[in-house]
């Protein structure tokens, strides 16, 4: 909750972007769950003795799913990138600020590049991590609650099998949380100090060479 504290006014400055997004990717899902509906009425028909115009039905119904879920891609792909470079980039520049306003003992305890590479990587993190989670929950939810509520009216035993699974994700998830949380941690620290050497052997490169 307080990454969310940290980045909501970065999301509410984009919530009618955010908002088309997560319903564009609500509405290809419930495409998904239809899949499986229009492939069985379609073989339903050919079992019946369809003839060839349920053949060509079904080719323009599929066809045009595709061509959708392939537009839809792209259309989110471009959303997503520019949510994000928008929102971190904001978000950059408020901490740049901030950090201008510090002390030179505070700020000087770490090397520029490493600072100004750490600041970058951890707000674009941050702002990617709360735009999939809003739309991995929203979606998710919505996507097990519809199904498990129909299954759940044709076959309970099947149901709660399901919800036992669900029940066992959740706790894997929380179990192995910190320890994914610490190694994605360490991995930013060793590339934000990667970035600092790296920084330095350009930045010495001609008085090396002289």
């Amino acid at each position: 909750m307080k990454i969310f504290t940290l980045c909501k006014k970065y999301l509410l400055a984009h919530k009618y972007m955010l908002s088309a997004y997560i319903l564009i990717i609500l509405a290809t899902s419930t495409i998904g769950i239809l899949s499986p509906y229009i492939i069985g009425s379609f073989l339903d028909a050919l079992i019946e003795g369809g003839d060839i115009s349920v053949i060509l039905r079904f080719c323009a119904i599929f066809g045009g799913l595709s061509i959708i879920k392939i537009l839809k891609g792209y259309v989110t792909a471009i959303m997503n990138t520019k949510m994000q470079c928008r929102m971190g980039h904001s978000f950059n520049m408020h901490t740049m600020r901030h950090l201008q306003n510090q002390s030179l003992t505070q700020t000087g305890k770490h090397d520029s590049a490493y600072l100004s590479q750490r600041v970058g990587t951890d707000t674009a993190s941050l702002i990617g991590f709360c735009v999939g989670i809003l739309q991995s929950i929203i979606t998710n939810v919505i996507m097990l609650v519809a199904p498990f509520i129909i299954l759940l009216t044709l076959h309970r035993g099947i149901a709660m099998i399901l919800l036992s699974f669900l029940v066992a994700y959740f706790v894997l998830y929380f179990a192995f949380r910190n320890k994914l949380y610490n190694a994605s941690l360490a991995f930013k620290e060793a590339q934000s100090k990667f970035a600092a050497r790296l920084y330095e052997q350009v930045k010495y490169i001609k008085q090396v060479k002289s």
